[in-house]
This record gives C-alpha cells, structure tokens and sequence, in this order.
C-alpha cells in the first residue's frame, strides 16, 4: 500500500525547498538611539522600592497589601500629573477596576495608570508606548518589589523628558491570575492607539548585570522585531543581555506557547510587546538585593528602549519568525519549511487513497473505522472538561493558564485523570466491538489510515502550523511503521514518535523549574482544563489516533506473517569474528 519510491522522491523535493527557504535568513536591523540619553537615578528606584515593600510585604491579588500599594502608586501619579503640567500637557490618571476568577472564587483588581501625552498632536500624533509593571504576587510570597519602585521612578524622570509619542505607565493588578489586569486594560484604551507594550518585571532579581528579554506569546506568535531592539537598547545601558533561547525552544513555545509575562496578552491582540526581566521566564519567586547600580543599569534600558522606539518610524508587530544562528527566518518561510516537512506524508496519503479508489476497494468501511478509533478519546477528553469544570482537576485562572501553584498534584485530581483514561477504554471496548461487524479489509483500513493522517496534518499545518513540530517526526515514523519487517522495528518507531514529546516536557520542566513528571502533569491538565484552546488539542488527538491506526495496521500485518527469529547480537558478533579469522 505505501509507495516507497514517491515518499523517497518528495522527500528530495522537500530537502530542495528547504535549502532554498534557509536563503532567505535575514541579518539583524539596525536600531535608532534615543532622542535624550537615559540617566536614571538608582537610589530614587530603591527608595520608591522600600515604600512599596513596607506598605505591601505580601501582595496578593486583591489583598489589603495589594490594594495600598495600589493607592500609593497612583498618589504618586498624581503628584507627577500635578508637579509637571508645564512639561508634559494634559497629563491624566486613572485607575480600572475589574473582577476576575481565581481558586473558584472572584476577586476584585485595580489597573492604576498615567499618560503622558506626546509633542506630537492632533492628526500627526503617534500611536502611544506602554510602560507596565505587575504589582501583584502569589499568596505568601514576599516577591521583589522594585518592579513597581522602577515603574515609579519611570514615570517621573519621563515627565521631564521630552517625548514624540504618548507614555502610558501602568500598575497592573492580578498579574499573576492569567495576566488578567493586561488582559482587561489593553481594550479598554479609549482615544489612543498603542504603538507598543514594554513590562518590567522583577529588575532586582538580576544576576549581575544579567538582563532577561521576554517575547514569547501565546498564540503561535512571539516579538522577535520587537526582541531585538529591547536586546540592542538594554545592552547600550551596560546590561549583559542573556541570549535568546535556541531554535528548538523557540519552535516548541510557539507550538505549545508557554509564558508567565504580561506581554503575552498585547501580542495576542498583535500588539509588539515584551518584558524586560531580572530573571528568565519563569514563574515569580522570592526577592533578591539588588545593588542601585545595578538598579539603574535595568532602569536605563527601559528607558532606552522607550527612547529607541520613540525615533523609530516603525515597530515590527509579532508574527511566527524565528532566529537561526543570529539570522531571523521570518514567518513565510518558517510555514513553507513546516508544509515540507510534512510533503513526504501528504504524497503516499494522497497515493494510497488514489490507489484504493483505482483498485475499486470500498473505502468507507476503512474510514468508518477510523471514526469509531477516534470517538472514545474525543468522549474521554469532554469528559475531562466537565470534571475540570466540576473541581475535580485544576481550574484555569481568569479562564487562562494557572501558576504550577495553582496546579498542584491532588488525589482527586489523580481520580479525575484516572476517570478520563477509564472512560476512553471502556468506550474503545465498545468500538472494537463495532469495527469486528465491519466489512473491513486491510487494504481499506491502511488507506483509510493514511488518508486520515494526511488530512489532519494539512488542518494541523492551516490552523496551528507550529504543533507539527510536536507530530511530524510521528507521522513520518507511522509511514515507516508500513515497511517494517519485524514488530521489534515498530517498538522503535513508537519511541521515535514519542521524543519529541519527551523534549517539550523537559523544556516546559525546566521554565516551570519543576521536575520532568510534575511537567508532563502540568501540560496535560491544563490542555484538558481547556487552558491551551480546543483547536489545537482536537487537532493533535485526532492525528495521533490516525496514526496509531496506521502503526496497528502494520502490527496485524506483522503477526500475520511467520517471523524469522533473529539470533542474538552475541553470537552474530562471535560468527563475524570467525568468518573474519577464516578468511583472512
């Protein structure tokens, strides 16, 4: 049933294109320097810092400690607005109030902001830069509070500086429950357009001079344009920048988007953001001193970055592009090279379908199969929503992602799982039972197999491109599985199948700074919790049932046939060595 010489010919084709895709890497652009050079004053951040942390030691969402941190920030944008008219216009403060679910329960947050509008008005005016800090923490968690001493000390050396474009400085609450103040405040900006997003994010918690930038989204898009001129203007304030992640981190956190910072939510609304950290991105953890130079080194960047994009004519926007050896592939070309990958596939897909219709073999036994493999999982996984919606598995915060702490390991959640695997066999028991009555030949049920697999790959590839590199070394393997001549060769492709899973746990373990089960747990509830879309987790279950089918398929064939026993690698290696010795 498998055409082995056209899988090898497209395979030849696809290796072409990807060589000529790989042309088209680009250098990095160049990036203006500020208007004003930053020099902000680090004792003014570490003063405005131990405020906040006497007011708010603990800074729950919500809290009493959250809430005066909350008032004093925006008494301090008061006094700016009021201190500075002459300088900055009609300057205006403001505050968001918002309800959001968290732990089954609603709390209420405050967005506290100020604007600064730019030299430029009326028709002319530019589209606005936004300048935003978390104020919030994890219950019991007394975490760094110069994120919101830096904002602060932001807000009021660019009251005196001059700027084109209007400054929006945001204390945002409920950072840590799905980045919910982001989330509410960015549509609710009325009568100016936002140019850009830069968040500040733990600045005391730099190791060194060592500056993280933060541009990963969570919708098969990261800021890479945008990454690139944070990295260029952090480094000209004396930051040691720490390097982006490397091209397979970066393919699977835009084929399972994973990030704990507030400039997820701008780029989701195609918003060029990014965070600009004093550690990686990484859930929020415990303060550490940071020096006022130090301080002022991450202060400076900031500021730089704004100044950089003040001058700048353009921001590049999010998109899918990657960085390959400091050259960035863009988005067109990261697509075409996916479509490649997956050619092989769709043309012994497309073949064997073609095949079974000349051959006049019915086909809708095969597919009808294929239906009934697919149903109990699809059953099983719903079933894992509602339990989920029940209490009985994590829930989502503010209808996102949770915080591992708000994940943990339970025993009811054990149960919740444990019902899910339960339901799914019990309902393929009652599917096998319905496939036996079919009037199925092997030939149907391979090309329907592989039709199948084919079919999801090219709705993988439309509507979530970047979950092919999760299943595309698995659907390569499952066609192999087809020119297997032993059942030890398909244990093999199923281990083949499964590394690239294996890979996105231990990358996911290693940001979430939790050992690799705890990861594989995270990933799994919170697909099932719907914290990663619906779109996306059908489209891979569905494939991965096609192409077990396929692999099944080949296993029946094998039993089918008599096997030779293989004799042991020992006495292989003993007969080589002796016909060697003979022969000598």
């Amino acid at each position: 049933m498998l055409n082995v010489r056209l899988y090898r010919i497209a395979w030849l084709v696809a290796a072409a294109g990807i060589l000529i895709m790989l042309l088209t890497l680009q250098g990095p652009s160049s990036v203006p320097p500020p208007t004003v050079p930053p020099a902000i004053n680090g004792s003014a951040i570490a003063t405005a810092t131990a405020t906040v942390q006497s007011l708010g030691p603990t800074r729950a969402p919500g809290s009493a400690g959250d809430d005066a941190v909350g008032t004093w920030v925006q008494g301090q944008f008061a006094a700016i607005s009021g201190s500075h008219s002459s300088v900055i216009g009609r300057a205006a403060v403001g505050e968001q109030r918002f309800v959001a679910r968290w732990r089954g329960r609603l709390i209420h947050g405050r967005n506290v902001f100020l604007s600064l509008p730019g030299s430029l008005t009326g028709a002319s005016q530019l589209p606005a830069i936004v300048i935003a800090a978390p104020r919030d923490a994890p219950p019991g968690v007394t975490t760094d509070a110069s994120t919101t001493g830096m904002l602060v000390a932001l807000a009021q050396l660019s009251a005196n500086t001059a700027h084109q474009r209007p400054l929006i400085f945001v204390s945002l609450d409920a950072s840590t429950v799905g980045n919910a103040g982001m989330r509410w405040f960015l549509p609710k900006v009325t009568g100016v357009r936002i140019g850009a997003v830069i968040n500040v994010a733990s600045p005391a918690q730099s190791a060194g001079t060592g500056v993280w930038v933060w541009a990963g989204g969570r919708d098969n898009k990261q800021a890479l344009g945008l990454d690139s001129i944070a990295r260029t203007a952090v480094g000209r304030a004396g930051a040691a920048v720490i390097s982006r992640p490397g091209i397979v981190t970066q393919l699977l956190r835009l084929a399972i988007p994973q990030t704990f910072g507030d400039q997820a939510p701008a780029i989701s609304e195609d918003i060029p953001s990014v965070t600009v950290a004093g550690r990686p991105d990484t859930p929020v953890y415990g303060p550490v001193r940071a020096d006022t130079a130090q301080l002022a080194i991450v202060g400076n960047g900031v500021l730089g970055l704004a100044g950089s994009l003040d001058a700048a004519t353009q921001i590049p926007g999010p998109s899918g592009a990657v960085f390959v050896a400091g050259r960035q592939l863009g988005d067109p070309s990261v697509r075409v090279i996916l479509l490649l990958l997956i050619l092989p596939v769709l043309v012994v897909s497309a073949d064997a379908g073609i095949r079974l219709r000349r051959a006049r073999i019915r086909w809708r036994p095969g597919m009808t199969a294929l239906w009934f493999r697919v149903i109990p999982w699809l059953l099983a996984s719903a079933a894992g929503v509602v339990l989920a919606r029940a209490g009985l598995l994590p829930g989502m915060s503010a209808g996102a992602v949770p915080l591992p702490g708000d994940a943990p390991i339970l025993a009811r959640s054990l149960v919740g799982l444990a019902a899910v695997l339960v339901i799914g066999l019990v309902i393929s028991v009652w599917s096998a039972s319905r496939i036996a009555r079919l009037s199925l030949i092997p030939a149907s049920d391979v090309a329907a197999s592989l039709v199948g697999l084919g079919v999801m790959l090219a709705l993988v590839w439309v509507f979530r491109p970047f979950m092919l590199v999760l299943v595309v070394i698995g659907a390569h393997a499952a066609v192999l599985a087809l020119t297997a001549a032993r059942r030890r060769q398909l244990i093999y492709v199923i281990v083949l199948a499964v590394v690239p899973l294996l890979v996105l746990v231990l990358s996911v373990g290693d940001q979430l700074q939790r050992a690799a089960p705890y990861a594989a747990w995270y990933l799994l509830v919170t697909t099932i919790q719907g914290g990663r879309g619906a779109v996306g987790p059908v489209l891979g279950l569905v494939l991965v049932v096609c192409a077990g089918s396929v692999v099944a398929a080949a296993d029946r064939r094998l039993r089918s046939v008599p096997q030779i026993p293989t004799p042991p690698v020992w006495d292989v290696a003993i007969a080589w060595a002796r016909n060697v010795w003979v022969h000598r």
